[in-house]
């Protein structure tokens, strides 16, 4: 009698596991589905309707099919992917020559300073650099005028170097 009674218990506990399957692998998502279907079907019919007068309609559904699966490189989906991957590496490519010329030029890290600071830092750095350049430049064309040949002196500044 005890045998009948377990066995009862096993294939009713057999059924629940069953259903609570198909509830969760079948009707669940079928439900979403549903769910979202009420602005699926107008947009299916806006497309229905585009392509109602396109000869060669299926030939362009296949080819959207392409390009949103991936291919090895071709597909506009890899291209995205290729391009978010080299944006994410720019960023931190960046992010490093911002620390490193905050540290260089204001001595101090990225991190710790707004990033307004730092390119203000920057941008002066920049423009006495820029005023070093046209005094070198200035210094070059003087000698050349005093010596009557161009680079001359700055070659001999070079050798004496």
């Amino acid at each position: 009698m005890a045998a009948g009674w377990v066995n009862g218990l096993f294939v009713a506990a057999a059924v629940v596991t069953a259903v609570s399957v198909l509830v969760a692998k079948a009707v669940v998502p079928m439900w979403r589905f549903a769910r979202r279907a009420d602005k699926l079907v107008p947009l299916l019919a806006k497309l229905a309707d585009q392509l109602e007068h396109q000869p060669d309609h299926g030939q362009i559904l296949a080819e959207i099919v392409k390009q949103v699966r991936t291919n090895g490189g071709s597909s506009l989906l890899d291209i995205i992917t290729d391009i978010k991957a080299q944006a994410t590496a720019n960023a931190a490519s960046n992010a490093a020559v911002l620390s490193l010329l905050s540290h260089l030029v204001i001595g101090v890290d990225a991190a710790s300073v707004d990033r307004v600071e730092v390119a203000a830092a920057l941008a002066k750095a920049q423009r006495a650099v820029e005023r070093v350049a046209v005094d070198l430049a200035g210094s070059h064309e003087r000698a050349d005028a005093v010596t009557g040949h161009p680079g001359e002196a700055s070659d001999a500044a070079s050798r004496s170097a």
